[in-house]
């Protein structure tokens, strides 16, 4: 239930508990954020993969590739303009140009591997299958590298909201959360190839992990006071929460690493009533709030009204042709009540007119 939240919404099956019974918690909420997380440039830098490639290697390809593309071919032709020409010169010219042209189209595609500011690219070996790194900036590669477009992967922040159901003592809370992460380049072949929806499940489980065991002995309203506190916690223990993935139970930092990103932000933003359980009190406040002006009609208290209604000494047609009244007064109209029940000729006024 992330966002979306897709309920049937069965007012009559929903049980309301009053979260103002009790004594409520201290209103000591905490001044914390939730847990926060440095973003550096260094984490964006190429040589944070120091140890997830053979840079000597590489260039040491690098550098025999060209050599090899470009003097064979003028050797080659040298020898050929000699041979029958006579013309040496003109064949080791010949040969710069074919090996220089050789150079220029293999050199990019296979040789050289530019990533752009703020993305980190993932090539693959075709013979082993191995995932190859690579941060911003340009890298000589393996002539056997792969590349394909998904393995651009942007390091830019991503922001989402996530939304969780979670007893407590007076029903279920709905608790909003807001999440920052962003794709760690140390990672970044577990990051490519997968999906948003993986990481917002797997968060979503971690949220709803941590809170449950600390809202179960909070009323509502005392966990709303305690958010401030809830985020401290979180601050100080949240590389340690666990969360469920791929079947196993590992640390968030576990999490992380498996999925390749790094949390930047994690915020307890606020705790209020599911959408089934709001509605069903919006309905239940409206309700009393009309029976209060059918009350006010009658010229009587709700208690006294209520007392009437019961023992049938006010008609039910009666009654609800009064309802009706009130439920036309409640949209702020004003209207005109002639003798009814001693109450003369009064104008009651409703809403925003009182």
């Amino acid at each position: 239930m992330i966002d979306r939240i897709e309920r049937c919404q069965q007012e009559d099956t929903v049980k309301m508990t009053d979260v103002s019974v009790g004594s409520p918690a201290p209103s000591n909420g905490g001044s914390g954020i939730g847990y926060k997380r440095k973003v550096t440039d260094g984490m964006r830098h190429d040589r944070v993969l120091h140890d997830k490639r053979n840079r000597t290697g590489r260039w040491a390809v690098f550098v025999l590739a060209t050599l090899l593309i470009i003097f064979l071919p003028v050797a080659i032709f040298t020898w050929v303009g000699q041979f029958f020409f006579g013309l040496p010169q003109w064949g080791a010219a010949v040969g710069l140009v074919i090996g220089g042209s050789i150079y220029s189209y293999i050199l990019p595609e296979y040789m050289l591997i530019t990533v752009q500011l703020l993305r980190g690219f993932v090539t693959q070996n075709i013979f082993s299958g191995d995932r190859i790194p690579y941060g911003p900036g340009w890298h000589p590669t393996y002539l056997w590298e792969s590349r394909e477009k998904k393995g651009n992967a942007p390091l830019d922040l991503i922001t989402i909201s996530i939304s969780e159901e979670v007893p407590t003592k007076s029903g279920q809370a709905l608790v909003k959360t807001s999440l920052q992460y962003m794709p760690n380049l140390r990672f970044i072949t577990n990051f490519v190839g997968i999906d948003e929806t993986t990481i917002r499940d797997g968060f979503a489980a971690l949220i709803r992990s941590f809170l449950s065991s600390r809202l179960a002995g909070f009323t509502l309203e005392e966990a709303r006071n305690n958010i401030g506190n809830l985020n401290d916690e979180l601050e100080s223990s949240f590389m340690t929460l666990a969360v469920d993935v791929k079947d196993s139970n590992v640390s968030a930092q576990e999490f992380e690493e498996t999925y390749g990103i790094m949390t930047v932000i994690l915020t307890i933003e606020g705790i209020d009533y599911p959408p089934a359980v709001q509605k069903t009190r919006d309905a239940k406040d409206e309700a009393e709030q009309q029976l209060g002006v059918v009350a006010q009609l009658y010229g009587m208290t709700v208690n006294a009204l209520q007392k009437k209604i019961d023992s049938k000494e006010i008609p039910l047609a009666d009654y609800n042709a009064m309802l009706d009244r009130a439920m036309a007064m409640s949209e702020n109209a004003t209207m005109s009540v002639k003798s009814y029940h001693g109450l003369g000729n009064t104008r009651v006024l409703v809403g925003d007119n009182v």
